[in-house]
């Protein structure tokens, strides 16, 4: 029974040790943390900005591949059309693989720019609650 109970004791003291250690690491990381804290949120800042950089490009060019190869399928059903007015079945049938190609870029091209504005819009909201995040801890300046 004498050996259970300082066991017991052991485990319980051993428990509050590790506690008081805990809350005392709390306390010295607080008043370092906010340097770090500021360090870290001016990174991801500062990445979330590239990105949204890069995606605002990438869109640029993705509709501007739309409206070129919006260009290219009217041009190729034109073409089309007079393939097929004058029996040329060869060349009617490369417009028509060349209309599908171009619909796909085009499906393709829009597919990528609504990706890079979900992820501009993500980035942005990220970057906005990282900033008021950082205000809102910042201590004030002495």
């Amino acid at each position: 029974m004498l050996k259970a109970m300082s066991v017991k004791n052991l485990v319980i003291g051993a428990l509050i040790s590790v506690g008081l250690l805990t809350a005392n690491l709390g306390l010295a990381q607080n008043g370092s943390s906010n340097s770090a804290n500021t360090t870290t949120a001016k990174k991801i800042v500062k990445k979330d900005k590239k990105d949204i950089k890069k995606d605002k490009k990438d869109v640029k060019k993705d509709e501007k591949d739309i409206k070129k190869d919006k260009k290219d399928v009217a041009k190729d059903k034109k073409a089309l059309k007079k393939d097929v007015a004058s029996g040329n079945k060869a060349a009617a049938k490369k417009e028509a693989k060349d209309i599908k190609a171009d619909k796909k870029d085009i499906k393709a091209d829009k597919k990528d720019a609504k990706a890079d504005k979900k992820d501009i819009k993500k980035d942005k909201k990220q970057v906005k609650h990282v900033v008021h995040h950082a205000h809102k801890t910042a201590k004030p300046i002495k």
